[in-house]
């Protein structure tokens, strides 16, 4: 890669990284929005720019106006009981009646929080999926879930995921991807139609999802995209005029996508997408991709479904977490069992060399320091003793309170980098602050080949959350 592109794409994946995409101020045209207040009246502050194809609209339009006076006194009061719903549950969906065309249409409605006012999208979603036909199949899908056994085979679980929301959700191509500590993901499984492409075991890097992009899967668990060839609809005016910002769409259902992620997915050949978040103890974990090689409408209530969807699928994964932190455990406990039987009889040299195979199986290590009131026990393989005094000095001045650990050591300690073959992670316990009690686990450089999703020229950032 030449120097003009190397600096055009980092000139991209900084603007990506800048985005506020949370205050897009567009939506979807299948949808139509309004911004309303707080207090009794719900006075209209905001609304999208095709309110006129959802619903009569008064002489004058509807800014400043009380949604009673657009929506009728019946409509309000279904919108007022959605509000208090929302108030214990932070967003709201249900069925509101108004006239179009001057006849009675039922609209489906999602209602959220946004700082102080609350916002209004609809939809006609009649001819998709009702709330009743989603219900049955989650029943079933639900069952199948909590059938899988998934002590040891987590890679079935996932292709099970897979197959099961695409089943659900019709979707062409449904991938599970998870992310690393560094925010690299892989795609751990797919399931696909024929003409979808396979994405299966390729990777993508941190910047393809900007720390923002991020912080939305966590707040919002789904995020989904009608049809990539879509004209935006603005939301007007631009800024509140009580506090003169943009809106904040963090929870919208409706919210246009940045243009640079439209554009990357036109590149991928994907017309729709949606993608759902999966969370580990709160933290973002991976998500589940869904791409349409056509246009492809989601209802709120298949929206709905999704969401309970990622809950379950997340409490898998925090639990399957806990079982992997129980067997560690265990290990743990019969370590500390043989070394107390070994020790009242036994050298600590002697019970360390005893005991190197578990000590260092424990974390799966290929070489171990242990410093007892001083004394230094090495096993496995350790760099030469001038390159542990360096090791320890700097660890030493670490602010480690417990456990210290990182994956790739040169990066923070130079000197590494001349023994990678030896010490590439660290994970070190410290009983002391002066190092004289500590334990000191490395781990040596692992090599593999990296298949990167996509090419460089054509995807100057994903961004799959738009």
């Amino acid at each position: 890669m030449n120097d003009v592109i190397k600096l055009g794409l980092e000139q991209a994946l900084q603007v990506c990284a800048a985005e506020p995409i949370h205050q897009i101020g567009n939506i979807q045209p299948h949808g139509a929005v309004l911004v309303i207040s707080a207090d009794s009246l719900h006075t209209v502050l905001q609304a999208s720019a095709n309110m006129d194809q959802f619903m009569d609209l008064p002489p004058g339009g509807v800014l400043g106006k009380p949604l009673v006076e657009l929506i009728g006194e019946d409509s309000a009061l279904q919108i007022e009981q959605l509000l208090q719903n929302a108030k214990a549950l932070k967003t709201a969906t249900g069925l509101v009646s108004v006239t179009y065309q001057q006849m009675f249409i039922d609209l489906d409605v999602y209602l959220y929080s946004s700082n102080a006012f609350w916002v209004l999208e609809f939809c006609q979603d009649s001819g998709l999926p009702k709330r009743e036909q989603l219900g049955e199949l989650l029943m079933r899908m639900q069952d199948s879930l909590l059938a899988m056994e998934t002590d040891t085979d987590t890679t079935h679980y996932f292709d099970q995921v897979a197959r099961l929301v695409q089943g659900l959700t019709g979707y062409g191509s449904v991938m599970v991807c998870r992310f690393e500590a560094n925010w690299d993901g892989e795609v751990i499984a797919q399931s696909r139609v024929e003409a979808a492409t396979s994405y299966l075991g390729m990777r993508f890097p941190a910047s393809d999802i900007p720390v923002q992009a991020r912080e939305l899967y966590t707040k919002n668990r789904t995020r989904i995209l009608t049809d990539v060839g879509a004209e935006a609809v603005p939301i007007m005016p631009i800024l509140n005029p009580v506090t003169q910002q943009p809106l904040d769409m963090t929870y919208s259902v409706l919210r246009s996508l940045s243009p640079i992620h439209l554009e990357y997915l036109g590149n991928m050949g994907v017309q729709a997408s949606m993608s759902i978040s999966l969370l580990q103890n709160g933290r973002l974990w991976g998500l589940i991709a869904c791409h349409h090689l056509t246009p492809k409408r989601v209802s709120f209530a298949a929206r709905e479904a999704v969401v309970f969807i990622s809950r379950m699928i997340s409490a898998e994964i925090t639990a399957i977490e806990t079982r992997k932190e129980r067997v560690l455990l265990d290990k743990v406990v019969r370590i500390k069992t043989k070394l107390l039987k070994s020790i009242i009889i036994h050298s600590e040299a002697t019970v360390l060399s005893d005991l190197s195979a578990d000590l260092l199986g424990i974390v799966e290590a290929s070489g171990l320091i242990v410093v007892v009131e001083g004394q230094r026990y090495l096993l496995g393989q350790v760099p030469e003793p001038t390159a542990i005094d360096l090791l320890l000095d700097w660890l030493g001045t670490q602010s480690i309170t417990d456990v210290f650990s990182c994956d790739h050591l040169a990066e923070q300690f130079a000197p590494a980098s001349a023994y990678p073959e030896i010490v590439s992670g660290v994970i070190a316990t410290l009983f002391s602050s002066d190092m004289r009690n500590c334990l000191v686990w490395l781990r040596k450089e692992k090599l593999r080949t990296v298949k990167w999703a996509g090419k460089l020229r054509t995807r100057p950032c994903a961004n799959p959350s738009g």
